[in-house]
């Protein structure tokens, strides 16, 4: 059986566990930066389409317009 590692050894590496876990939530920060302008571009393509058909909102959603309106982009 193992005995535990003395308390300054564990401090250590508590320390580092903490240090990897911050660069690991940097990076990701990081990469969530990259995506963050996807939905917003995806949100004004929708209300510029909308606002295209016009009135025809119901018949965007019921009707056939909308094979229409995608082989139409």
């Amino acid at each position: 059986m193992h005995a535990p590692p003395p308390r300054a050894c564990r401090a250590v590496l508590i320390n580092a566990r903490v240090r990897e876990a911050e660069d690991t939530e940097r990076a990701i920060n990081a990469a969530r930066e990259v995506y963050r302008s996807i939905p917003i571009r995806g949100s004004i393509l929708y209300f510029v389409i909308a606002d295209l058909v016009g009135g025809a909102r119901t018949e965007l959603l019921c009707g056939p317009q909308p094979i229409a309106l995608i082989v139409a982009l």
